[in-house]
């Protein structure tokens, strides 16, 4: 490696290999400063109505989540965060990185993945400290069997096939809700564009699920 010609050979590759590693960080990086912009401190938010809503629902369903057993008093007032790591992972909302927000997720008590993306991640006084809470807007899943066997025939592996653009549907979650990134890739079928979600390294054990 001390050699003249061999280093003029090997430095085009180191840099094409940290170009292309520092290029897409989604579920494959650990969370270190070196490769994401430092965490902002969180600031101060009020929940918007429809998004307070899903909070106190969320509540009402889990009360194990609150300090107190009144509902009523949880007020929309929030600490919003740019991004967490979930077991060494990052993951962000859409305005921050937004390839980091493309998630897929299970609903708080839900057996079966959905496909959707991080708006927004908080934490609230009147919640455990420990719990993080993410606003996740959904991409709906395909309901053509045709279609969707094509990928499911994979198990988890082979991904989701769902509508381009997200529904008007959106979902409060827990951080331990979510179960990996995926990839996103677009195709035509039957004349529609579509998109497919392809799990990467899942923080969660690997499984077999239903759809939706």
């Amino acid at each position: 490696m001390h050699s003249a010609n061999v280093s003029d050979y090997v430095r085009p590759l180191l840099d094409a290999f940290l170009t292309v590693s520092n290029e897409d960080h989604r579920g494959t990086r650990l969370a270190d400063e070196n490769h994401f912009p430092p965490q902002k401190p969180p600031q101060n938010a009020t929940l918007e109505p429809h998004i307070h809503r899903l909070f106190l629902a969320l509540v009402n369903d889990i009360p194990s989540l609150s300090r107190s057993s009144l509902s009523a008093s949880v007020t929309p007032n929030v600490s919003e965060l740019e991004k967490i790591s979930i077991s060494g992972v990052i993951y962000a909302r859409e305005k921050s990185l937004p390839r980091d927000s493309n998630i897929i997720f299970r609903r708080p008590g839900g057996l079966s993945d959905r496909v959707g993306r991080i708006k927004q991640i908080f934490r609230s006084e009147h919640v455990l400290s420990e719990v993080t809470l993410l606003v996740v807007a959904q991409h709906r899943l395909v309901m053509d069997p045709a279609a969707q066997g094509t990928y499911r025939r994979f198990g988890f592996a082979g991904g989701y096939l769902c509508d381009s653009r997200e529904d008007a549907r959106q979902y409060m979650i827990r951080s331990t809700d979510v179960i990996c990134h995926f990839a996103r890739s677009s195709l035509v079928w039957g004349g529609e564009t579509l998109m497919h979600a392809l799990p990467l390294n899942s923080v969660r054990h690997f499984h077999h699920s239903t759809t939706q």
